[in-house]
């Protein structure tokens, strides 16, 4: 008997044993996580407390809080972050009331204001009628090798005196970390685009071209056969993905210098650009041919192109003036008679990559 509850006393220890044990795992697991997020929170409702109160004794009751951009003035979205917690908490304060962020980031764009420091008192003065605010809270964030350096000042729009200030230090940790992780990736992706673009070469010179962030569209050459005109092409994929392109086959179209309209030639474009699009890898290039026809043979000799993009920027549109078109000689039947012109170095390599027969062709260029 007395060996039996001596057993059952032990089981119980080693039960509570194990339970202390799992409850300093959790402990420490859990507690950083809840420790971290209080910091930051914990050190934002001093800041906001400190500027409630100056701003009080000012007498300066409705605030208006602007992002906090980074030393060199750029705003992320760590900054952004920073400017919407520190409103929650001056909110909080019961002693302040604050304008909508959005109506006030509004009234500084239509002012061109990007400083609110910078700004002459007449100005500010503007700005506080519009807004209805007493003071703007305007800050700064600063990376350091142990965390991030806030900032911030209340700004008093009557005369641009500063009536409240305060810092704080916040750990790289929980959110505050994330977001300066996703920082970095962006300001990474944006330094391989700008090395892209340096190493993509730039049109030949005097050709017709449109460029835009994803991909560059020239227009090589241009042939007139009585009530046709073809135009080569080269498109490349300035971007650092994978593109889709396409055009509405009814909403382009060429017109030239007499107000004619020239359409594409469904019978050459089946297959084409405007019906099934191409995919243009990263990097790559593409030379293609688009085909128009008029319904009488034009008497026009300059061409712009109105290009509908159906992908990958949806119902955008651009147009390419200044295309002069060479005018070739035709048989009775309307077929191309031979010429004993010479072709000039583009053309000549043009020809050398195409395969004679349909006039939309695509050949495929690799980085």
């Amino acid at each position: 008997m007395m060996a039996m509850q001596r057993m059952e006393r032990q089981t119980r220890s080693r039960r509570g044993m194990w339970r202390a044990r799992f409850a300093m795992f959790f402990s420490l697991v859990l507690m950083p996580t809840t420790c971290l997020a209080a910091t930051y929170e914990e050190n934002l409702k001093d800041m906001a407390e400190t500027l409630a109160v100056q701003a009080t004794r000012a007498e300066k009751f409705t605030l208006g809080v602007t992002d906090f951009p980074n030393l060199d003035g750029r705003v992320n979205s760590v900054g952004r972050f920073l400017a919407e917690e520190l409103s929650v908490w001056l909110v909080r304060s019961m002693e302040l009331q604050l304008v909508d962020r959005h109506r006030l980031a509004k009234i500084l764009e239509e002012h061109k204001i990007s400083q609110i420091e910078s700004a002459d008192p007449a100005t500010m003065r503007k700005i506080g009628a519009e807004a209805k605010v007493d003071g703007l809270v305007v800050g700064t964030v600063s990376e350091t090798s142990e965390g991030l350096r806030v900032t911030a000042k209340v700004i008093a729009t009557s005369n641009g005196r500063v009536i409240a200030a305060h810092k704080t230090n916040l750990a790289k940790t929980g959110i505050i970390g994330e977001l300066l992780k996703q920082e970095e990736k962006l300001l990474q992706q944006k330094e391989l685009e700008e090395k892209r673009a340096k190493m993509i070469p730039p049109p030949p010179p005097n050709l017709p071209h449109h460029a835009n962030e994803l991909y560059r569209f020239t227009v090589t050459g241009a042939k007139k056969f009585g009530e046709r005109v073809i135009l080569d092409v080269t498109v490349e994929n300035l971007s650092m993905k994978d593109l889709h392109l396409s055009c509405r086959f009814r909403e382009t179209y060429l017109t030239d210098n007499t107000g004619a309209e020239w359409r594409l030639d469904i019978e050459e474009h089946r297959e084409g650009l405007c019906i099934r699009g191409l995919s243009l890898p990263r990097g790559g290039r593409e030379r293609l041919s688009l085909e128009f026809v008029a319904p009488t043979a034009g008497a026009g000799s300059q061409f712009t192109l109105h290009y509908y993009e159906g992908e990958p920027r949806r119902d955008s549109v651009f147009t390419i003036g200044g295309i002069q078109a060479h005018t070739q000689p035709q048989k009775k039947d309307g077929q191309q008679a031979p010429t004993t012109e010479p072709k000039d170095k583009h053309s000549s390599e043009h020809d050398k990559q195409h395969t004679h027969g349909s006039h939309l062709q695509f050949v495929t260029e690799r980085p």
